[in-house]
């Protein structure tokens, strides 16, 4: 259900007596955790520090630590769709992240 709040959409979802609110925003960096944070940073135009501030905020918002966690509690409240997840893909010789 889609409710409008101001300026914002939030969607809330009811699960196990927990009422999850969660803004465009918030889903949009859900669906980027797959990532290291300084991708994300740039994505989301942020600093990496502010950046794990909010994803921080966002876990505890959502009763779970660390931003794996986050993804997965979405994906298993059907927040997400598992295909909306960004993520890196492995060329299978150069390790992300490491130039040779």
């Amino acid at each position: 259900m889609k409710k409008a709040n101001g300026t914002a959409t939030v969607i809330r979802y009811l699960a196990t007596s927990l009422e999850i609110s969660l803004s465009e925003e918030e889903l949009v960096l859900v669906k980027q955790l797959c990532l290291p944070y300084k991708p994300i940073s740039v994505v989301m135009n942020m600093d990496t520090p502010m950046l794990r501030m909010r994803v921080m905020r966002l876990a505890a918002k959502m009763k779970v630590a660390g931003k794996t966690a986050v993804v997965i509690k979405c994906l298993k409240l059907g927040l997400i769709d598992i295909d909306d997840l960004v993520y890196q893909e492995y060329d299978g010789e150069n390790l992300p992240g490491k130039s040779n």
